[in-house]
C-alpha cells in the first residue's frame, strides 16, 4: 500500500492534508458501530472514496474508519486533496469536516472497519 505524504498540524483545530496517490483500500470489510469521534489522528496513510458520501481513511497503526457525511460531496471522488478538521487532537462526527479539494463536507458518523 502506498503512503501518502502528509501536512499534521498538532494544534487544537488543525486540519490533516493527503494528497493523491493512495492506492485502493479494500471496500469487503465491513463497519461496525458508530463512533463519537475518534483518537489520535495525526497520519493518514491512505484514503478513498465510497460513492459521493462516504469517505474510507486508514489512519497509523492500520486503523481504519468510514466516514459518512451529512450530505453528498460533490467533488470528492475527483480530489486531488483531502483534509480532515480535528478539534483538540480528535476528529468528532457531527462537528469536524472533511474538505476535499474546494469542497467542504460535514462528518455525520464514524464507523471503524473490520476485515
Amino acid at each position: 500500500m502506498k503512503t501518502l505524504p502528509m501536512i499534521a498540524k498538532l494544534a487544537a483545530g488543525a486540519t490533516l492534508l493527503a494528497t493523491t496517490g493512495a492506492q485502493a483500500l479494500p471496500v469487503a470489510s465491513k463497519a461496525t458501530d458508530t463512533l463519537p469521534f475518534i483518537t489520535q489522528v495525526e497520519h493518514i496513510t491512505s484514503w478513498q472514496p465510497s460513492g459521493y458520501q462516504q469517505l474510507i481513511v486508514e489512519l497509523q497503526g492500520e486503523r481504519r474508519y468510514l466516514l459518512t457525511f451529512d450530505q453528498a460531496c460533490p467533488t470528492l471522488r475527483s480530489a486531488k486533496h483531502v483534509n480532515i478538521s480535528r478539534s483538540q487532537g480528535k476528529v468528532y462526527a457531527g462537528f469536524d469536516f472533511v474538505t476535499a479539494d474546494n469542497s467542504r463536507c460535514g462528518i455525520k458518523t464514524i464507523q471503524p472497519l473490520k476485515s
